[in-house]
């Protein structure tokens, strides 16, 4: 039972048609960010009608839980992929295909950040970093587990874009999908009830709860009712305090795993996930750090803005291992 994919060849005039509306977007993604997001709502209405329709019905989430889209214009030539974090650079340089990004991202919400992650910026750049290895995180080379994005924390995101600047030298890398309402129907009853009980936890060094020896978050279930259905919160690295929990959790795993279909971001694909209704990962990759590595941009979306604006705050941030802290520059 596999994630149906929506995949749409953009056209030429459709293709053309965005490169024309992004080109309105003059603003620095990186230091203009009111700005960029302002004019990246402008030119999401200037979209081909065609291409319009299939974003606004996905953002209604009245086609699959994935859309991938190809041919999506993107520059012909680029620098080097960098070997440190984006926002850490000292003079990062726009590629010229964030704007083209926004453009498709704005038409399915509101383009927003954390402030804790890349440094605020409403554009992140991922290609993995050497200092990285072994930490889960999209900048490791080693899988990244299924999950949903930035779960557990009070505004996780509607949707996200990922588009493919460069792609993995080797063919290795692929973004995996798997959508949760079909796993979820592969479950009793009663495992979707244990779902919506308090059970489950992260494994972290700064966690407020201890289980098994080790310290953990507080427990929370995964699965929980909004006004458009059930929602699932969900990472592989959960584990469960009661062997009802661990059972059922594996079952879930299972569920998503046969549901799960992989795809390659190439130059100029854009793959876009409904993060209410999808679970994605990546496979293990082996990165040269020569400059030629895989390299993706990415902008999260949410329906609506809280009252606190476009920057957001990570409500996760004080129980994140310390490693992963230390990955990403955070402090400690």
């Amino acid at each position: 039972m596999r994630t149906p994919i929506t995949t749409l060849q953009l056209p030429a005039h459709a293709a053309t048609r965005l490169a024309m509306a992004a080109g309105q977007i003059t603003a620095n993604p990186y230091t203009e960010t009111d700005a960029f997001a302002v004019q990246a709502d402008a030119a999401a209405q200037l979209l081909d009608d065609g291409l319009a329709s299939v974003l606004d019905r996905f953002a209604k989430g009245q086609i699959q839980s994935a859309l991938f889209l190809r041919g999506v214009p993107v520059p012909q030539s680029l620098p080097r992929t960098p070997a440190a974090s984006f926002h850490l650079l000292l003079a990062p340089q726009r590629t010229r295909a964030e704007a083209v990004l926004a453009t498709v991202g704005a038409r399915l919400g509101e383009i927003f950040a954390y402030r804790e992650w890349d440094g605020g910026q409403l554009v992140q750049n991922r290609y993995p970093i050497a200092a990285h290895h072994g930490v889960q995180t999209a900048s490791d080379a080693s899988d990244l587990v299924l999950h949903t994005e930035a779960c557990f924390t009070a505004y996780p995101p509607d949707f996200l874009a990922l588009l493919g600047l460069r792609c993995d030298p080797a063919g290795e890398a692929r973004t995996v999908v798997a959508d949760i309402p079909r796993a979820l129907a592969l479950l009793t009853p009663a495992q979707r009830k244990i779902l919506r009980d308090p059970l489950y936890v992260f494994p972290t060094d700064r966690g407020p709860h201890t289980h098994g020896g080790r310290r953990t978050t507080a427990p929370v279930p995964v699965l929980h009712d909004s006004g458009q259905g059930p929602v699932l919160e969900y990472s592989t690295l959960l584990s469960a305090i009661s062997s009802a929990g661990v059972s059922t959790l594996t079952a879930l795993e299972e569920a998503l795993n046969r549901c799960a279909l992989t795809v390659e971001l190439g130059t100029g694909d854009l793959l876009l996930i409904d993060n209410r209704r999808t679970v994605h990962g990546r496979t293990t990759f082996h990165p040269t750090y020569d400059g030629s590595d895989r390299w993706i941009q990415r902008v999260l979306m949410l329906r609506q803005l809280p009252p606190s604006g476009r920057i957001v705050p990570d409500t996760r941030l004080a129980h994140y291992p310390t490693e992963y802290l230390k990955a990403l520059a955070l402090p400690v």
